[in-house]
């Protein structure tokens, strides 16, 4: 099918005023009217209709909520913390030994054994982990935080319709 010669040109999508220029320059004038005191219906006469229409205000997000993973960072940073803290007390508790008991007894604990326990460390140290762990998700998430009446008040009500 040939195109007739007095077919229209398509219309264009944007269009401005004749003799303004470039689409820039029509915004730049539209700005400038704002600033003069115009306000905001000059803008919103060069936008679309889609654009020009108020948007529902979103819902707001609760300020407490953590995204998981940086729950899941501040857990694991909260286990590391316990293993460290575990490591300071032994530490601490060897240096007193170090400097008040072995100098005055020359007790060196060669003839202890506590080789025998030797075993027992990694699950101590992993199990001190996992509970700090379950600590800093406990603290870092709110629970610890959150009033423990509304589940009390809904335990008392449901016992109350039972003894009915």
């Amino acid at each position: 099918m040939e195109r007739s010669e007095s077919a229209q040109p398509p219309r264009p999508l944007v269009t401005w005023p004749a003799g303004a220029g470039s689409l820039c320059s029509v915004l730049d004038v539209r700005a400038h009217e704002v600033r003069a005191g115009e306000g905001e219906s000059a803008l919103r006469r060069i936008m679309s209709p889609l654009v020009q229409r108020s948007r529902p205000s979103p819902a707001r997000p609760d300020p407490t909520d953590q995204h998981w993973s940086m729950l899941l960072f501040e857990s694991l940073s909260a286990g590391v913390m316990a293993v460290v803290a575990g490591m300071a007390l032994v530490m601490a508790v060897v240096g007193v030994y170090v400097i008040i008991v072995w100098p005055l007894t020359l007790w060196d604990l060669t003839h202890s054994g506590l080789e025998k326990y030797g075993s027992w460390t990694d699950i101590v140290l992993w199990s001190i982990f996992a509970g700090g762990s379950l600590a800093g998700y406990w603290c870092f998430s709110g629970a610890a935080f959150k009033s423990k009446s509304k589940r009390r008040a809904a335990v008392a009500a449901a016992a109350n319709r039972s003894r009915r």
